[in-house]
This record gives C-alpha cells, structure tokens and sequence, in this order.
C-alpha cells in the first residue's frame, strides 16, 4: 500500500475539531453555532485563542439533537 493511497480530505482525525470546520462542513451559520456555544448546547474549548470541539462534544450533540432535547415548545394553537 502506498503512502498516497487515501486522501487526506476523507480521513478521520481523532484529535480537536475546528469551529470553523465544524460550521463549514455541516453548513450551519456562525450564528446558530455563536447560539449553541451560549446556551450550553455545545461545549467548546479554546487552543491559542481559536475555538475547537472535540469530537466525544460533537457527538454528544448529535446524540442530545436526534432525541430532541433542543426542539422548541409551540407557542400558538390552533382552535
């Protein structure tokens, strides 16, 4: 097997994750993520002043986001 056999765009890094990668590569706005980060949704880190996430946070999340922690209570009904 060469060196050059997989690609560095599709491997998985254990390490810390970007902010900025994680909102990039999930599509999100800066804002929402900005939203998260100050309700506590998502725990972040900070390394020479930029933040990261590490990836047992981002699945954390995830987990918290399919059981639907996070969705928001109607606030009209209809009659």
């Amino acid at each position: 097997m060469s060196l050059h056999a997989v690609s560095p765009s599709h491997s998985i890094t254990p390490g810390p994750v970007p902010l900025k990668a994680f909102i990039r590569d999930r599509g999100l706005s800066p804002v929402t993520v900005w939203r998260w980060r100050k309700r506590g949704w998502i725990q972040t880190f900070e390394i020479a002043g930029k933040p990261y996430l590490s990836l047992d946070s981002i699945r954390e999340f995830e987990r918290r986001a399919i059981a639907g922690e996070f969705a928001a209570v109607p606030r009209f009904t209809n009659n």
